[in-house]
């Protein structure tokens, strides 16, 4: 069943995580931590050992090749498990600069 929230009870659910499946957004900077999603305490509840040591091994290094083969195996993760359905990003400003571009070759097509 499909519900839709007061603005009272829709806070209540997310904060008691109430909910099977939900439909809502979330904000966040252009470059968030992966605790957003993936920490502890995070909107759908969601927890993998693996992660949390991929995590780990991130925040610990700066060695630029094992965080790059860290995110990659992050990604591959997540795209196994998908805890979470991205439907859009809603951008104002996008700062770019090309020496902190890596070239990375999507798996998911």
């Amino acid at each position: 069943m499909v519900k839709q929230l007061n603005n009272e009870t829709y806070h209540i659910t997310l904060q008691n995580k109430n909910f099977d499946v939900i439909l809502t957004g979330i904000e966040c900077g252009f470059s968030p931590s992966l605790k957003t999603f993936f920490g502890e305490g995070n909107l759908a509840n969601y927890s993998n050992e693996q992660i949390t040591t991929i995590m780990n091994q991130i925040a610990n290094t700066s060695d630029e090749n094992a965080l790059y083969e860290n995110y990659n195996k992050l990604y591959d993760i997540y795209l196994e498990e998908a805890p979470y359905i991205g439907l859009y990003r809603d951008t104002d400003v996008v700062i770019y600069n090309q020496s902190l571009v890596r070239k990375y070759q999507s798996k998911c097509i």
